[in-house]
């Protein structure tokens, strides 16, 4: 049971990575489409990752100092979704160049950030299927 919810995380997290990287390389999207697509799947990863850490904390897999770094490690993660979303309701709003300038830093800044928060949380996805 350990090892398939392990699995089915590396799955997930590798699926929604492709379809961000793929939904974001497509040329003919609109700028509000690639917003979009991005955040939906940011918030995905953040919420299967937040939930899948939680169950391990519960079941005693995740010490305490793990899950702290975690919080920490989340709430970096989620600052960015923010920004970006405040990026993409500002930029729908006014539709302005430099507001379009800010909305692709925030979008770039925010799938940077993706890989970063899973290659941080599969290392203890690893060390609680060892336990």
């Amino acid at each position: 049971m350990k090892k398939q919810a392990y699995r089915s995380y590396i799955v997930l997290c590798i699926i929604l990575s492709c379809i961000l990287t793929f939904s974001c390389a497509h040329q003919q999207q609109t700028p509000e489409q690639i917003g979009y697509k991005t955040l939906s799947t940011a918030a995905e990863v953040y919420e299967t990752t937040m939930r899948a850490m939680g169950d391990l904390y519960k079941q005693g897999k995740l010490s305490e100092s793990d899950k702290d770094k975690v919080v920490k490690a989340a709430g970096v993660y989620w600052s960015t979704y923010h920004s970006a979303t405040l990026a993409m309701d500002v930029w729908m709003r006014t539709k302005s160049t430099d507001d379009k300038v800010a909305l692709d830093k925030a979008i770039s800044e925010l799938t940077a950030a993706i890989p970063k928060f899973q290659e941080f949380v599969l290392p203890l996805f690893q060390k609680s299927k060892d336990n």
